[in-house]
C-alpha cells in the first residue's frame, strides 16, 4: 500500500517508498519477542543477500515464503536471481559493478 520504506541506505536516506504492487524482498526481524518486517525494492537486493537467501532455502524457490503467490513475471525474476546470484541488471537500482557476486567472472 506504498507505506513500506526500502531499507537500502540510499533509498532510506531519500525516504523512498515501495509502491503498491512492486516486487519487494522482505526479511522478518524479531526483537524482544516483537516481530516486524524490513523491506527492500527488488532492485536493491544485493548479491550477498541473494547468496544468504539461496543458502537458507537450499536454492529451492518453492521453499521461499510467498513464492507461490507471485506472478509468473516475478517468479522469473526470483528464479534468475537464485540461478545467477544477483538480480537482473534491468532491475538493479545501484551501481552495476556492485550487482555481481564477488566470485563472478566477467
Amino acid at each position: 500500500n506504498s507505506r513500506a520504506g526500502c531499507t537500502n541506505s540510499e533509498c532510506n536516506k531519500a525516504k523512498v517508498k515501495i509502491q503498491k504492487g512492486e516486487l519487494r524482498f522482505a526479511t522478518q526481524i524479531t526483537v524482544q519477542e516483537h516481530t516486524s518486517w524490513k523491506y527492500r525494492h527488488w532492485g536493491c537486493v544485493t548479491p550477498e543477500v541473494i547468496q544468504n537467501w539461496k543458502e537458507e532455502n537450499e536454492g529451492d524457490p518453492e521453499l521461499i515464503d510467498g513464492y507461490d503467490e507471485l506472478s509468473a513475471e516475478s517468479k522469473e525474476k526470483v528464479d534468475y536471481a537464485l540461478k545467477n546470484g544477483h538480480v537482473h541488471d534491468d532491475d538493479w537500482k545501484g551501481v552495476s559493478a556492485v550487482n555481481k557476486p564477488r566470485n563472478h567472472a566477467s
